[in-house]
């Protein structure tokens, strides 16, 4: 079954956690579908098997990977499974926004 709308942060770090929150929270209050994913080394797989229209997704992920991993990784899949992507990040790299884009990423939202 297809997911609304998947967020996978780092909710290691405090500040990711409260934006993945509040997130969910007001997407849920708009009775929009969504699914907070933790992030482990099978992160792509689970993406793929939840198949969202969007996918709200960190640059770091953890010691497994990247972001940028995951939208190489999703970037295989035929055009009608491929979710639009939301792509967070604290990195203050225009490199890194600039390969989400080219990625797949539809917007690129700097953290601070």
């Amino acid at each position: 079954m297809r997911s609304s709308v998947c967020i996978v942060l780092n909710e290691r770090e405090p500040s990711k956690a409260i934006a993945a929150a509040g997130l969910e929270e007001a997407l849920a209050n708009t009775s929009i579908g969504v699914e907070r994913l933790p992030v482990t080394a099978d992160i792509l797989d689970q993406i793929i098997a939840r198949s969202p229209q969007i996918l709200v997704i960190d640059y770091l992920l953890g010691d497994w990977s990247t972001g940028l991993d995951v939208l190489t990784g999703l970037g295989h899949l035929p055009p009608a499974q491929h979710p639009l992507v939301i792509f967070l990040t604290d990195e203050p790299s225009v490199q890194v926004a600039v390969n989400a884009l080219k990625a797949g990423a539809i917007d690129y939202i700097p953290l601070e």
